[in-house]
């Protein structure tokens, strides 16, 4: 999640910083508006755990691929909940309590059913977690609702009508009952909670104030009676501790601060005699809610501070606040949907019909039809078979591409780069068994400070079948550990003594796989190229995946539709001098001559012998013939 979470908020919209702090400013602004009817605000029932997991994963592998397989491999099964007593049960459908990713997986869940709703209705929508709320005229509100119990369920959304309110505005409270008495939806005028705040009137937001300085202050009281025997640890448990659990209070209410007066006495005339052993002034106290760095102890003002904490949440959330309210936020273009965005050529990611048809089948293991049953080499042709005949050259052409790839790639973050390097000659070293002494041994790629600054780093590229038959018993960490410790074999300890260099073998499989060398070698490079660029790291990962990814699939298209029959050498007529051609060409005509001669008189007599008989032959052809 620390590595994709910018690709989540990007994906789902959510994850936006002080975002429910936006959403509870702007929403009574909506409700205050003149537009404005009512606001419908939605309790869905077990939420999280009622999630549609085959929807969901569906839904993040078009959203948010970057963590679609991560997804994929944690909830594609049941997951294992453990109960008090031993009891095991398992989870078919919902997050799983504990999981980073949980939120990342229902946020990016939820989005295709905001979308969905946005397009049917003309409410003003907002969403956090579970909990949304919408507002408008009764009318647009009433389908807006229609909307969440259409497509709601599923994606595995449920919303309780008896646990869902409508705060309506007094003169309209008539018409939303009669609007929606088919339902179980509580209505009122007074005001109800809304993401630790209130929508409605100010005596609904006085009461719920108190209530919440009510809870506050049991809370201070209880750190008093430690406080006694304690006062160190009861004045880290308050600083760093119980005085954040209301800061977000604080940061939402407006002119609240008469109501924060209970809590003050509390901290005040109780919980710092406790803690300082004495009872304070009012400038001892003013001095103790100074910062530690200017000679206070951090025991703030919870009257003083709600107006500091209100005004700075209103200044960071405007941007946010006005997206709400007029409901800017991007969506998906129609005619785009229906056509869909064509692949960028200019980057090689665009398909023919056939070779995208072609890429489908050889993705699934789908029959080919419409390819000849034998190779040119005489074997039966497979896809298998293609992917590894050396027949035509897209072997070695295959090993080159990705080879001048990783170079081209290399190019962008370091400034000496080397394709096709011969090694130095072995003079004295004492190499491992197995090394490739061969004094004109090459690797495919150096690169200068890659790894560490002014150290070169070698590569060697290989390609693998991972389904041939002498493998069908292995795990594919297994075949790519086998070519990794091959190559290292080969090369590893002349490039360490030799060369004073590091050796990386870059593995992949004719089916797209990668070993663990070649994936740390990529994260590593992608980890360089973002720093430079200033890109995001998991965009650039997803472009270099997506450039190898495609390197590998037009390699295994040319090996499977790729001509091996030999053809004949091609005359280079733009470097042709005609006057000599011409002489030359004299000098032919005479030896073409002489030669056609030769086949018929061999012809006639049967034979070429070294020392001509033709009378041995007169019986069979006449004086002209032998003339």
């Amino acid at each position: 999640m620390n590595i994709a979470k910018r690709d989540v908020v990007e994906a789902s919209g959510s994850g936006q910083k002080s975002g429910s702090e936006a959403a509870i400013h702007a929403m009574p602004r909506i409700f205050e508006a003149d537009d404005t009817d009512a606001v419908l605000l939605i309790y869905a029932s077990n939420e999280f755990n009622a999630l549609n997991k085959a929807a969901a994963l569906l839904n993040i592998r078009v959203l948010c691929p970057v963590i679609a397989v991560y997804a994929v491999n944690t909830y594609r099964h049941s997951a294992r909940l453990f109960i008090t007593g031993g009891k095991e049960i398992t989870s078919a459908e919902g997050t799983t309590q504990g999981d980073p990713l949980a939120m990342a997986i229902y946020a990016l869940s939820t989005q295709p059913l905001i979308t969905s709703i946005q397009a049917m209705s003309d409410a003003k929508q907002c969403w956090f977690a579970a909990d949304a709320c919408g507002a408008g005229t009764i009318s647009e509100i009433k389908q807006w609702w229609d909307g969440l119990n259409k497509f709601g369920p599923d994606i595995g959304y449920f919303p309780n009508g008896k646990k869902c309110w409508i705060v309506a505005k007094p003169e309209k409270e008539a018409l939303v009952k009669v609007a929606f008495k088919d339902t179980a939806i509580n209505v009122t005028v007074e005001g109800q909670k809304h993401l630790g705040a209130v929508i409605g009137s100010r005596d609904c937001l006085q009461d719920y104030v108190n209530e919440k300085v009510t809870n506050c202050v049991n809370e201070v009281v209880q750190l008093v009676e430690f406080a006694q025997i304690q006062p160190q640890a009861s004045y880290a448990a308050y600083t760093f501790g119980l005085k954040h659990h209301w800061t977000y209070f604080l940061r939402i209410p407006p002119d609240i601060q008469d109501l924060l007066e209970p809590l003050e006495e509390a901290i005040s005339q109780v919980l710092i005699p406790a803690i300082v052993g004495r009872k304070c002034s009012k400038l001892d106290r003013d001095a103790l809610a100074l910062p530690v760095r200017l000679g206070g102890l951090s025991l703030s003002n919870p009257c003083h501070e709600a107006a500091r904490e209100h005004a700075s949440s209103t200044q960071v959330t405007p941007s946010l606040v006005e997206h709400i309210m007029a409901q800017t936020h991007q969506l998906p273009d129609e005619s785009l949907i229906a056509s869909g965005p064509l692949p960028l050529q200019e980057h090689g990611f665009n398909l023919g019909k056939r070779e995208f048809r072609d890429a489908v089948k050889l993705r699934y293991d789908w029959p080919f039809d419409d390819i000849p049953s034998m190779c040119a080499c005489g074997e039966n042709l497979t896809v298998d078979h293609a992917m590894i005949c050396k027949r035509g050259g897209f072997v070695i052409q295959r090993h080159n591409e990705f080879r001048d790839l990783e170079a081209d790639l290399l190019s962008i973050v370091c400034t000496d780069v080397e394709v096709g390097l011969v090694l130095q000659d072995i003079t004295e070293e004492q190499l491992s068994r197995g090394s490739n002494r061969a004094q004109d041994a090459r690797l495919d790629v150096r690169a200068r400070g890659f790894w560490d600054p002014q150290s070169s780093a070698f590569l060697d590229v290989r390609v693998c079948l991972p389904n041939a038959e002498s493998y069908k018993d292995w795990e594919p960490q297994q075949i790519y550990r086998i070519h990794e410790n091959d190559k290292k074999r080969l090369y590893s300890r002349r490039v360490l003594d030799v060369e004073h260099g590091s050796f990386t073998p870059l593995v992949f499989t004719t089916t797209g796989g990668m070993g663990m060398e070649c994936i740390r070698y990529h994260c590593r490079l992608a980890e360089l190229i973002a720093a430079k660029k200033g890109e995001r790291y998991s965009q650039t990962i997803s472009w270099i995946r997506a450039k190898t990814s495609f390197a590998l699939l037009w390699s295994a298209l040319v090996c499977l539709r790729g001509s091996r029959v030999k053809r004949r050498a091609s005359y280079d007529y733009n470097n042709c001098d005609f006057e000599i051609a011409a002489a030359e060409g004299a000098i032919d005509i005479v030896l073409c001559l002489l030669a056609v001669l030769y086949i018929r008189f061999d012809s006639v007599i049967y034979s070429f012998p070294d020392t001509l008989t033709l009378e041995k032959k007169e019986s069979h052809v006449s004086r002209k013939e032998k003339t």
